[in-house]
């Protein structure tokens, strides 16, 4: 049986529960999808989780009135599990709609613009892809890392509301704010497995801000929760590195085990 974790845990009532060697392996998938970008959406199988083979990766549109697409991500399955993860920043278009930061609705709440411009120039290939797969029951795990967790976000409720799955989980890295409180109460009462994984020190989670000003509007943002926040920077105050993969995984790996329970 393939499965993404193991449950030779410990269990800490003290912090929110967790799976730290789910936590990894997901960082390490997202990490992949920086790759997939650098290598025009290729992923050699040895590079792939043991016991996962590659479904397909998909495109988007960074930029709404734009039609050139870039590799935005991949899908995995193995026996029981499928995983989605999506891509940060890379071009000069994904931060142009990182800054995209007036808010559209989305499933009852109202969220990042730019972040639902991208996702929604790739959900309907991502869905089609999931009618493909062999069956319904395998639990759907969703990552991603900085403008790839907010992309997680938004897919993981899109694909809860929709019943693609019977089981989503969600771990992401990194994540800016992706929408406003009804959001996050929307998030809260459909995605029941999840966990946001914070560097305390890293600039780009207290993004967008609390209340983001572009005169004359105002739009109000809210983190989706639970979340567990970690410190780690280097001495010489490198504020991408604390943004980094390896920051995320030097700072989880100093985490204590917990399980999150079925």
């Amino acid at each position: 049986m393939n499965v993404l974790y193991s449950r030779r845990c410990i269990i800490l009532p003290s912090m929110p529960k967790y799976n730290k060697k789910l936590a990894l392996r997901l960082l390490y998938i997202s990490q992949l999808t920086s790759y997939q970008y650098i290598h025009d959406g290729k992923v050699p199988s040895a590079l792939l989780p043991k016991g996962f083979r590659w479904v397909k990766g998909f495109k988007a549109n960074p930029l709404k009135n734009d039609k050139q697409k870039e590799c935005f991500g991949f899908i995995l399955q193995s026996d029981n599990s499928v995983v989605i993860s999506f891509r940060g920043t890379k071009s000069c278009a994904d931060w142009m709609a990182d800054s995209e930061v007036a808010q559209l609705p989305f499933h009852g709440g109202y969220v990042h613009r730019g972040f639902l411009d991208i996702y929604n120039s790739c959900s309907t290939e991502i869905f089609k892809e999931y009618d493909k797969l062999t069956s319904p029951n395998k639990t759907l795990y969703v990552t991603g890392h900085s403008l790839g967790a907010g992309l997680a976000t938004l897919h993981a409720v899109d694909a809860e509301i929709q019943k693609s799955f019977e089981n989503i989980v969600l771990y992401n890295y990194a994540s800016p704010r992706v929408g406003d409180m009804q959001f996050a109460s929307i998030y809260k009462s459909h995605i029941k497995n999840s966990m946001r994984f914070v560097n305390k020190h890293d600039e780009i989670p207290k993004l967008p801000g609390k209340n983001t000003h572009r005169p004359p509007h105002t739009w109000e943002y809210e983190h989706v929760e639970p979340h567990i926040t970690f410190k780690l920077r280097n001495h010489h105050y490198d504020l991408s590195f604390n943004h980094s993969f390896l920051a995320y995984r030097r700072g989880i790996k100093n985490l204590p085990f917990t399980f999150v329970q079925d």
